[in-house]
């Protein structure tokens, strides 16, 4: 069961704003999601694998050759970015030296595309995640990748995803409050021309894959 809260985008507005108008079609809805992921980076698909999903590697799928000592690799370092290299050559079987170049090597095909520190949001007084259905009007979707892309730039929004289902786009906002989620959809979604429609849902629980 879902319960539904409408927003009052009456408060925080300037005068010339119409609040209809700037949250036309826009509600939110409390839900629990299950799984978040991080920052994207242009159109690419840059996700925090989980470390289960490495032991599922398909050789004749992929086009760059990765062997066993490789994938223990990827697997202790999407556990812990800061594994010393000597204990990550111990657990992959090859020597010190050996492990340096394999690290270098994955990261120079594109393998591992970088290290991210793991931040708690709620300790730096970020309280709201939310994830924002958008949907494009059909006289824009031209304009649809364009109008992800400027959204990616601002400093609320974790994530873009296209789809290529419903909805258009998929944005991971996260935000000081309720309040401050609300003035982001009203200036950044519903003053946009190209955006129908869009469908905010608050998460409750974000539950990492663990190891």
């Amino acid at each position: 069961m879902e319960i539904v809260a409408f927003l009052d985008v009456s408060k925080g507005l300037g005068s010339n704003r119409n609040p209809s108008m700037l949250l036309a079609n826009h509600r939110i809805i409390h839900q629990t999601i299950g799984s978040v992921v991080n920052k994207c980076s242009n159109s690419k698909e840059n996700f925090v694998l989980n470390s289960g999903s490495i032991k599922n590697h398909h050789r004749q799928q992929n086009t760059v050759r990765l062997d066993d000592a490789d994938l223990i690799i990827l697997q202790e370092l999407s556990k812990d970015a800061r594994t010393p290299n000597n204990l990550l050559a111990s657990r992959a079987g090859i020597a010190a030296s050996t492990c340096l170049g394999r690290v270098r090597a994955l990261q120079d095909a594109g393998v591992i595309r970088g290290f991210h520190a793991d931040i708690n949001p709620r300790l730096l007084g970020l309280q709201v995640t939310a994830m924002v259905s958008v949907m494009v009007r059909p006289d824009a979707r031209n304009e649809m990748l364009e109008a992800a892309r400027a959204l990616q730039a601002l400093p609320e929004v974790q994530d873009v995803f296209v789809l290529g289902g419903t909805p258009d786009i998929l944005v991971h906002v996260i935000c000081q409050s309720v309040e401050a989620l609300r003035d982001f959809v009203a200036q950044h979604l519903g003053a946009k021309a190209a955006f129908a429609s869009t469908q905010t849902n608050l998460v409750f629980e974000h539950l990492s894959p663990e190891g």
